[in-house]
């Protein structure tokens, strides 16, 4: 799949596998499907302003008609069912090392920097800046 998103003045163009990304959300156990709606369109926007979490909440936040902690709440709501669900933890599989810490559990920005990194590592995730007609 294919998205061009704009952040701030930027252009961006992004590739990913989408049926990829749900599979891993899914093997992690992020639900209900609100929450994993969630995550999945904010690695995408977050792959294009990884210096700032929040401008990828703030997009989705506004093309869904909802205020920024409603997208952040559900998305913990989705990591707090994963480790409940005891699913979170397939993320050591994923990822080289031990990176699930089992007193802690992630912030919902380290999941998706996460996600994003091993998306972008392996091929699924591809940003490409455009240049802004101006």
């Amino acid at each position: 799949m294919t998205k061009r998103i704009e952040f701030a003045d930027d252009s961006y163009e992004i590739s990913y596998d989408d049926g990829y990304l749900d599979t891993l959300l899914d093997n992690l156990g992020i639900e209900p499907a609100a929450s994993k709606n969630y995550v999945k369109r904010i690695v995408v926007y977050f792959s294009a302003s990884p210096k700032c979490a929040k401008n990828a909440y703030l997009k989705v936040a506004e093309e869904d008609g909802l205020i920024y902690n409603t997208v952040v709440m559900s998305i913990k709501r989705g990591l707090d069912n994963a480790v409940y669900n005891g699913k979170l933890k397939n993320i050591d599989d994923l990822l080289q090392g031990s990176v699930y810490d089992y007193d802690y559990g992630f912030t919902n920005k380290e999941f998706i920097a996460l996600i994003c990194d091993y998306l972008q590592n392996h091929g699924y995730l591809n940003v490409k800046p455009l240049l802004n007609n101006r």
